[in-house]
């Protein structure tokens, strides 16, 4: 099964992670952030993403022995067949939903902006047929193509952050702790669905071309 698998460089591993958080983070991520925790969105940032980097290292330690399997064939080996087939329900459900989201959320946003007088169905169309197409050229180059992709939204959002700077009053991060303890560390926990594309580190290692460094 595994000579079957196309096999990716660590590089094009990272990309095809973040190119899954990078659009909801350009997108309509920060406007959220902002409302619900005004000031002391910068701090939970801060928090959420060190309790992601904390999550990540578990993932990681516990597929230590496991280099070669996904979360479903991990699934298998854990809890037999059965396990097995309702993990990879709830991922493909899971993996649907979110997607879907993603696209209708896209579509919406490029509407509004660009094309106000085309229907949001031809736009959604577009994209998945963008997509059904993209596959029929192979993994590799959807890969290789991803790769270019992530690192031209990288460049462009390093730009774009750096001519902002200027414009940065530092004193609106007062008071620290914005709209209260409550809104910082409880409910602002849920912006950590922003790493939700770190669901695909459960499927990548099989992929990869060297293993030590998953």
């Amino acid at each position: 099964m595994e000579k079957t698998l196309t096999k990716i460089t660590t590089v094009e591993a990272i990309c095809f992670m973040i190119i899954s958080t990078l659009d909801r983070t350009i997108l309509n991520l920060p406007q959220p952030i902002l409302s619900l925790c005004g000031s002391s969105s910068l701090l939970n940032i801060s928090f959420i993403s060190l309790i992601s980097f904390i999550f990540t290292l578990i993932i990681l330690k516990l597929y230590k022995n496991f280099t070669n399997y996904d979360i479903v064939d991990i699934s298998e080996f854990v809890g037999g067949k059965l396990l097995k087939r309702v993990v990879a329900i709830i991922i493909c459900i899971y993996l649907i939903a979110f997607s879907s989201f993603l696209i209708r959320n896209f579509a919406d946003v490029i509407n509004c902006l660009y094309y106000n007088e085309t229907t949001i169905i031809f736009l959604i169309s577009f994209f998945i047929i963008t997509a059904f197409i993209s596959n029929l050229f192979g993994d590799t180059a959807i890969f290789r193509v991803n790769t270019v992709i992530s690192i031209i939204m990288i460049i462009s959002l390093v730009i774009t952050s750096l001519s902002v700077i200027p414009n940065i009053v530092w004193q609106r991060i007062f008071p620290i702790f914005g709209k209260g303890i409550n809104a910082t560390f409880i409910a602002g926990l849920k912006n950590i669905t922003s790493f939700n594309g770190l669901i695909l580190v459960y499927f990548v290692c099989p992929f990869l071309s060297d293993k030590k460094d998953f």
